[in-house]
């Protein structure tokens, strides 16, 4: 008896320490994080998933969601991932909230720090405030119908803020995602995600040197 229990706290240690070698490999493992090697399809069906978990109460959903954004679009490591997962899932969930604009910008901070991270590890090439900024003012010109007209030029304008490259050259991609930022804020999942990937290929399709996904 004294033998088994002996080998089984033996297998019980070896495995104990396997698994820790692959989360330290998973953790550790070195990344090249980028802003352009997300795959147009992967990352419209996350983003679509995120709002949608956030609008109905899932928020497992949509934490898991953008960490797979930013972990497996961005490239991040894992503890970066979390931290603009969780971020990010905080402003939204501030936003989808909120009952008039003051408390919309309320969600600033924590867009600030998931910009932040992309800043400081992804290579975004632009103010991340001001990047964070033009995002809220993407929800909030969303979510007020007389006000979309302004959407393509907010979009195009932080595009070219992430990128470094001039918002003219990406007009086109622009008015696509701005239908696909509307056609979410309306809840009408199925037809946001087709736009969103048809805008993030037109997006690629621009970048001068995009990277392959990951």
């Amino acid at each position: 008896m004294f033998l088994h229990d002996k080998f089984e706290v033996r297998f019980l240690l070896k495995i104990t320490v396997f698994i820790g070698l692959v989360l330290s490999v998973y953790v550790l493992w070195p990344r090249q994080p980028s802003l352009t090697a997300f795959s147009p399809r992967e990352f419209a069906v996350l983003n679509i998933a995120s709002w949608r978990g956030v609008v109905e109460g899932r928020p497992t959903e949509a934490l898991v969601s953008l960490y797979r954004i930013y972990e497996g679009q961005y490239g991040l490591l894992p503890i970066d991932a979390l931290e603009a997962a969780w971020s990010s899932w905080q402003a939204m969930s501030i936003f989808v909230k909120a009952a008039d604009r003051a408390d919309q910008e309320q969600a600033l901070p924590h867009l600030e720090r998931a910009f932040g991270v992309l800043s400081s590890k992804a290579g975004m090439v632009g103010d991340s405030q001001v990047a964070a900024r033009l995002e809220l003012f993407e929800w909030m010109l969303a979510s007020d119908s007389k006000k979309r007209p302004e959407l393509a030029t907010a979009v195009a304008e932080k595009i070219a803020l992430a990128h470094g490259a001039p918002a003219a050259g990406f007009e086109n991609a622009a008015s696509i995602l701005a239908k696909a930022i509307s056609l979410r804020a309306d809840q009408k999942w199925s037809a946001a995600e087709r736009s969103l990937e048809q805008g993030l290929e037109r997006v690629k399709e621009r970048l001068p040197n995009p990277a392959k996904a990951h």
